[in-house]
């Protein structure tokens, strides 16, 4: 019977250290994510003009490689705009707006949120 209570005494142990280093492997990532963000100019000013307007942005998420926006009035985006900015690919479909921008897509999420909310 001692020794069923030292495997459950070391299991615990394990997997209150998995759960430490799964917490410190997340925390570093975020903290890498946003100085990535500070790390490279985007025009973020110039995006909203291409999109219609500040007014015109309803809602805005990514994923690692696009922008989706989900916008007022479509028929507002200008498209060479967006292009000049780099986006590689914009798809219109029933969820919004997808403008490819690559692995800068989620700073430039945060970086149109904060804009937004200003």
């Amino acid at each position: 019977m001692p020794d069923t209570q030292a495997y459950i005494i070391i299991a615990i142990a394990i997997f209150i250290i998995a759960v430490l280093l799964i917490f410190i492997i997340l925390k570093r990532k975020d903290s890498s994510s946003s100085k990535h963000y500070k790390s490279f100019s985007f025009d973020i000013d110039k995006l909203i003009n291409a999109l219609g307007n500040k007014e015109n942005v309803k809602a805005v998420s990514s994923t690692i490689s696009k922008v989706t926006f989900e916008l007022e009035d479509y028929k507002k985006v200008e498209i060479t705009t967006l292009k000049e900015l780099g986006a590689s690919g914009i798809v219109e479909n029933n969820k919004g707006l997808n403008v490819i921008f690559g692995k800068n897509s989620p700073s430039i999420e945060e970086m149109i949120k904060e804009h937004l909310q200003k």
